[in-house]
């Protein structure tokens, strides 16, 4: 019993001085008051520190280790707005003191902490699983997996990829910028040529199997045109396989005849006569049709 009323009595203290502390500042306890904010401009001001400090030393903080620091910073902030608002200051201090914790909430929070987050995540999240399934497909030479993720690289560098610039702090966004945003732009720019020869390459074979000879003939000079943009063959393996595809392909082609082409049928021009064109032979007029009188 000693011990249950022991621990009755600690906790009840506990939260005895919680209320008064609480109690102190929002009922105007000034110096308390100013105690709370200053520390939550601290925590403010160090919150872009938790990953701009780091990429200094080269290294990109996941997101997942940031969450906690963002998720105590917005709940003291919002909980000294608070405090601010129904302390007894004058109106005129309420709004000071909140501009302070709120510019410092938009310049820390708003453009920095949480544009970072979703920055890292995209990169991580997009960028880098494209990236990799390319670069698997390359290794096996499977054209039609990077001719899809190359699409997808594509559409994610020009429609999605400005996420990646709108946090503050330049030596974390140079960093991602290097580590994934230039690594996909070269990866994009790397396989521009190699794709657009694999889908000649199948548009060719599908005329090909519509008999359309004379078209796939002049699909092929596209590709001929494209070869020396190509990287060396002989340092890349994909670049050989996908040249093997292209000699397989110039074959089909040059095997497939081309039709002769057939000049248009002109019908014979019929000649007109007299008779054909119903034309009317001159009369001859007496003195009886036109009624001539007599003398």
């Amino acid at each position: 019993m000693r011990g249950r009323f022991m621990k009755q009595t600690a906790a009840a203290v506990l939260l005895t001085s919680s209320v008064l502390s609480f109690s102190s500042v929002a009922y105007g306890n000034t110096t308390t008051l100013d105690q709370s904010i200053n520390k939550v401009k601290a925590e403010l001001n160090k919150s872009t520190t938790h990953y701009v400090y780091p990429a200094l030393a080269g290294d990109l903080v996941p997101s997942s280790l940031l969450y906690p620091a963002l998720n105590s910073a917005k709940k003291n902030y919002q909980l000294n707005r608070g405090l601010i608002v129904s302390s007894k200051l004058s109106s005129g201090q309420k709004l000071s003191k909140l501009d302070e914790i709120n510019t410092l909430y938009n310049e820390k929070i708003l453009k920095g902490l949480i544009p970072y987050i979703d920055a890292y995540n995209y990169a991580t999240k997009y960028l880098a699983p494209i990236l990799n399934n390319i670069n698997a497909a390359q290794e096996r030479n499977d054209f039609a997996t990077v001719e899809k993720e190359y699409h997808k690289l594509s559409y994610q560098l020009k429609g999605r990829s400005a996420i990646l610039y709108r946090f503050s702090g330049k030596a974390a966004r140079d960093l991602l910028l290097d580590r994934y945003k230039e690594t996909a732009d070269s990866k994009r720019d790397e396989l521009m040529v190699p794709v657009t020869i694999y889908m000649k390459i199948k548009e060719i074979n599908n005329l090909l199997a519509e008999g359309k000879t004379a078209e796939a003939k002049a699909a092929f000079v596209e590709i001929d045109a494209l070869l020396t943009e190509l990287p060396n063959a002989s340092t890349n393996k994909f670049i050989a396989a996908l040249l093997a595809e292209v000699a397989k392909v110039r074959e089909a082609v040059n095997a497939s005849p081309t039709p002769p082409i057939t000049p248009p049928v002109t019908p014979p021009v019929t000649p007109t006569t007299p008779d054909s064109v119903g034309i009317d032979e001159p009369s001859t007029t007496t003195p009886d049709s036109v009624g001539i009188g007599g003398q």
